[in-house]
């Protein structure tokens, strides 16, 4: 390995350590990271409802250019002008080519716009799992800062000075943490 390649690690190392020990943060990046992805896919689902509908417009220019030729094509028999009808005939059926093709790609534009709209349905999913993690760590927080500040304190209201409490407590954080911690790794997971 070379020493970018090596530091690059290292980095990604420390900012996965630091994201660990930050709950909060990871899960905010967690959401901008979806809330990114959802308005790219809403922008792509836009994008391709347009390409769709001027197919949907083409084809129909592509009916009405055929229906015309199909026209002339009998004209031209009934004037037994042959040649014309011929070539008539080779008009028709480029049109009718060019309409298969837009069928055809009108069809992959609309399986498209399908799996990105079971694709946003999904990025919502995840959004609303990432919302419920972050209220169940704000409850938590603000549940340990509420023991924290009465733990002190005994049935009497006079002052606890007992060091166990205060340990107590930061192996409460340490394991709420570590909780945390191992619920972004699945979130993560079932991501991926």
């Amino acid at each position: 390995m070379s020493i970018f390649e090596n530091f690059t690690n290292f980095l990604e190392s420390k900012l996965d350590e630091f994201l660990q020990s930050n709950p909060e943060l990871n899960l905010t990046i967690i959401a901008q990271e979806i809330k990114q992805e959802k308005e790219d896919t809403i922008g792509l689902i836009n994008k391709l409802e347009s390409r769709r509908k001027q197919l949907e417009l083409d084809i129909l220019k592509l009916v009405q250019d055929i229906k015309i030729w199909c026209e002339r094509i009998e004209k031209a028999e009934k004037a037994n002008r042959n040649d014309l009808a011929r070539e008539a005939e080779e008009r028709k059926n480029t049109l009718l080519s060019q309409g298969n093709f837009a069928w055809q790609e009108m069809e992959k534009v609309k399986n498209q716009i399908l799996e990105n709209n079971s694709k946003l349905i999904n990025l919502e999913n995840k959004e609303r799992e990432i919302n419920l993690k972050v209220k169940e760590l704000e409850k938590a927080k603000q549940w340990t800062q509420s023991n924290s500040n009465t733990s002190n304190y005994n049935s009497y209201g006079s002052y606890r000075n007992s060091g166990f409490n205060n340990s107590n407590d930061d192996l409460e954080k340490k394991f709420r943490d570590w909780e945390v911690s191992v619920e972004l790794e699945e979130l993560k997971k079932k991501m991926s």
